[in-house]
């Protein structure tokens, strides 16, 4: 049928994404990219939007610009030559996801218009994550309600779709909500930090069951840099242990933000191995 992709393309592309979820970031990328490249050698439109759709998720994940200008591209000109409205949306998600990391409402619509077409065509095994992807640009803005509520409907379409390889990134999203900086009285502040570390850690289970290890170490990330200096070493100790079992590869921004902070607290006494004996884990 028409309809059908190319089978073993589909798959290594498949393959490839869950590799890079597992931290295999080298190893997972070079598998999407040959699956990529066949797919657009097949020129079978729903080969290539299968492997073209997950190099869009991916460039989002790792936040890759390259990666996504690449997808906009393609999936813009595949658009206008054949009609076909899901291609256009792939489109518009790329190209506002990249206009939204920059703090541009424009982008922001963009994306959400490419996330409504999606929702329209019933697709929901993505949509939860495009939905957590809209609420971290309002965080960027600094609109925590309207963040919080598109953050909610991810949650719902979780819930709805069953859709649970991205659950880890809703629960740290929620996290990064509650620790956003609060006007209001301390306690309301302090109220919003122990929300924030039961996020990351609600986070940091669910992908360690998954083993999602890029999810685990960005939710351990955010969970570490959140702690008192006194009770972060245990978190740091295991962000250390999972970064060390990542396949790098790519040059990805949280990555350094990451190194930067282990490097900071290799040379903190209180971060030490020495200074997590006998503490309780946070997990």
């Amino acid at each position: 049928a028409s309809g059908m992709m190319e089978p073993s393309t589909a798959c290594a592309s498949d393959l490839g994404f869950t590799l890079v979820l597992m931290g295999e970031l080298r190893r997972g990328l070079a598998t999407m990219r040959d699956a990529d490249s066949g797919a657009d050698a097949t020129g079978h439109p729903p080969t290539i939007i299968y492997a073209t759709s997950n190099m869009l998720r991916i460039g989002m994940i790792l936040e890759d610009r390259a990666i996504l200008a690449a997808v906009a591209a393609k999936m813009g000109e595949l658009g206008e030559r054949l009609g076909a409205p899901r291609f256009s949306a792939y489109a518009l998600m790329a190209e506002g996801w990249s206009r939204m990391q920059d703090g541009n409402e424009e982008g922001i619509a963009m994306f959400r218009e490419g996330h409504d077409i999606m929702l329209s065509y019933g697709h929901h095994t993505y949509t939860p994550y495009s939905a957590a992807q809209l609420a971290a640009a309002w965080l960027r803005l600094g609109q925590v309600e309207r963040a919080r509520r598109v953050l909610n409907e991810g949650f719902e379409l979780l819930d709805r779709s069953g859709a649970r390889w991205c659950e880890a990134e809703l629960h740290r999203l929620q996290g990064e909500l509650a620790a956003a900086p609060n006007r209001g009285r301390r306690k309301v502040a302090r109220a919003g930090a122990a929300e924030a570390a039961a996020s990351y850690r609600r986070s940091i289970e669910v992908a360690s069951l998954q083993g999602a290890r890029w999810w685990e170490v960005r939710a351990c990330f955010r969970l570490a840099a959140l702690l008192p200096a006194v009770e972060r070493a245990e978190a740091t100790r295991r962000l250390a242990e999972l970064h060390a079992g990542l396949d790098d590869g790519s040059d990805v921004a949280e990555l350094h933000a990451v190194r930067a902070f282990l490097a900071q607290a290799k040379n903190n006494p209180l971060l030490s191995k020495e200074g997590a004996r006998g503490r309780s884990s946070p997990y």
